[in-house]
């Protein structure tokens, strides 16, 4: 209550959830998610503090199927992964604000060779959707000099979902193998 920082920070961050959730375009939702099932591979490319967003959208994805890259790797550039990507395949871009100046030429690189773009962004990120296929927006706003990714992380949660739902006849055994294999390696402590 009141104007402390944490109320402060609270009514912001509501406000940025409430903001990518009125303004989602739900037929290109849908759309974008069709073309991520339908994909051979799905590439997340994400940089400086997009980087672990692309992280967690990949390691989603993940659980339902095979074939999800992130980029770039550490220490790598772009180009060796890149150059054999075609219209089967899907990038998802996240392109959120202090982008590196690459982001540009490279969705027009993409789109020259016919991949689909999913775009992720702020919202004012408007001059980069023509260079994309679709647009999801979540807005960065904070109280202070960093940006919030909490609305971000809502999308990517909510588009994780949905991608689940939509494949859960070849999702559901995945999902069930990895758990075995979790087990028989003991990799994940059970409590």
């Amino acid at each position: 209550q009141g104007n402390t920082l944490l109320a402060r920070h609270y009514k912001q961050e509501m406000a940025n959830l409430t903001q990518w959730v009125n303004a989602l375009d739900a037929r290109q939702f849908a759309e974008a998610l069709t073309a991520m099932v339908a994909a051979r591979r799905i590439v997340v490319i994400g940089m400086r503090n997009a980087y672990p967003a692309a992280l967690h959208l990949r390691q989603q994805l993940l659980q339902a199927r095979g074939q999800v890259l992130v980029l770039p790797q550490p220490g790598q550039s772009l180009s060796e992964e890149l150059v054999d990507l075609t219209a089967d395949d899907l990038v998802v871009m996240m392109a959120f604000r202090r982008r590196p100046r690459i982001v540009r030429p490279l969705l027009q690189q993409l789109q020259r060779d016919g991949v689909p773009v999913l775009l992720m962004c702020e919202p004012q990120a408007h001059s980069l959707f023509p260079l994309s296929r679709w647009q999801l927006c979540a807005p960065l706003d904070s109280v202070s000099a960093y940006d919030s990714y909490a609305s971000v992380n809502s999308l990517i949660n909510l588009l994780a979902n949905a991608f689940l739902h939509e494949t859960l006849d070849s999702g559901r055994p995945r999902i069930h193998d990895i758990a075995t294999l979790y087990q028989q390696l003991d990799e994940l402590e059970q409590r």
